[in-house]
């Protein structure tokens, strides 16, 4: 199924083209558009509420864009209702297949992509008992202090794992943190 829309009036394009057809196929998405000079509206159509015309249900046509004149294309190899209701049976059964297709071309695609985003993570894990330091955050940071403060504060001790990459951490005293830190914000403490 296409869908078909006129844009338009235009700045004058050469051949004094003002109006442009586009075309759109709503399986594929695959967009054709030609210039050209005049639009003639047929006499059944009416006006519409929004400034458009409406075709009638009783007219029948085929909507053809002038470049397809000099190129054949499968449209013209089946313009007999008999021949057309045949080769849409067919499409109508290979659609699943086609549909399937795609679903496998998209989840490559996105494997492909997951893998070249990957690449270059590396993961790091903490063990419980390890000494880390915690990043000092604007909030807690000292005000006072000039560019040369402190951007990490500890060490602390890895008391537990609370989830992947989230972690509780303790004093060197033993006293639990409130909230658990996320490996983002915790460095390795080397001694």
């Amino acid at each position: 199924m296409w869908g078909m829309d006129i844009v338009g009036k235009l700045p004058r394009a050469p051949g004094n083209r003002v109006y442009m057809l586009v075309m759109t196929d709503n399986f594929s998405k695959w967009i054709e558009a030609e210039a050209m000079t005049e639009v003639k509206e047929a006499q059944d159509d009416t006006k519409g509420g929004n400034g458009t015309y409406a075709i009638q249900p009783g007219i029948r046509a085929e909507a053809v864009i002038p470049s397809e004149d000099l190129v054949p294309i499968h449209r013209y190899g089946c313009q007999t209702a008999e021949q057309n209701q045949i080769e849409m049976t067919r499409s109508l059964d290979t659609v699943d297949e086609l549909r399937e297709s795609a679903y496998i071309r998209m989840a490559s695609y996105k494997q492909s992509v997951a893998r070249t985003y990957n690449k270059n993570v590396n993961v790091r894990t903490l063990a419980v008992g390890g000494l880390v330091l915690q990043r000092v955050f604007e909030n807690t940071k000292n005000h006072k202090a000039d560019k040369f403060a402190y951007k990490w504060e500890g060490p602390y001790q890895v008391e537990s794992i609370v989830k992947n990459g989230a972690y509780r951490l303790m004093t060197m005293q033993g006293q639990i943190l409130h909230r658990p830190w996320n490996i983002r914000h915790l460095k390795q403490y080397f001694v």
